[in-house]
């Protein structure tokens, strides 16, 4: 055989390989991201797709909404998940982005447009970062970083 076409079928097992892995990686993410809905009692809340980052690990979670049961709507454009303590019924530590969260107050408005008049209830978009590690031994947080930005309103980090 020609170096050329051995090196040719060697990147085409790698490039199935690599499609194969990610399809895969994606098909437990959704399965992932359903049970937790369902244990932590969300089944409202739906979600358009789950992945996982093949090289970065991280769990990628779009198109997050969640009904306001009459108060405030939320969406989320997407949730990227970098560490999370599954093994664990209380998460030990956690790092994740929210990017694109949006609440919407409209179901108040409708109930009670006076309310919401008066309060000035407008729609609130902002993005979050949060990294956190519990030692429930010492009984400490330790909060290696905390980042929020609400459009038009504030930015902390």
């Amino acid at each position: 055989m020609k170096p050329i076409i051995k090196i040719g079928a060697i990147v085409g097992v790698l490039a199935a390989c690599i499609v194969g892995g990610q399809m895969y990686l994606d098909h437990k993410a959704q399965a992932k991201v359903t049970e937790f809905l369902e244990k932590s009692d969300l089944q409202k809340v739906s979600f358009q797709s789950a992945s996982i980052d093949l090289f970065t690990q991280s769990l990628i979670v779009t198109e997050i909404s969640a009904p306001g049961n009459g108060m405030v709507n939320a969406s989320i454009e997407k949730i990227v998940v970098h560490k999370w303590d599954d093994k664990n019924e209380k998460p030990s530590y956690v790092d994740l982005e929210v990017k694109g969260l949006v609440l919407d107050p409209d179901p108040i408005a409708k109930q009670s447009p006076e309310l919401a008049k008066m309060l000035d209830l407008k729609k609130v978009r902002g993005n979050l970062r949060i990294d956190y590690r519990v030692d429930e031994e010492a009984k400490t947080l330790s909060l290696n970083r905390l980042a929020a930005d609400v459009e038009d309103f504030f930015a902390l980090e």
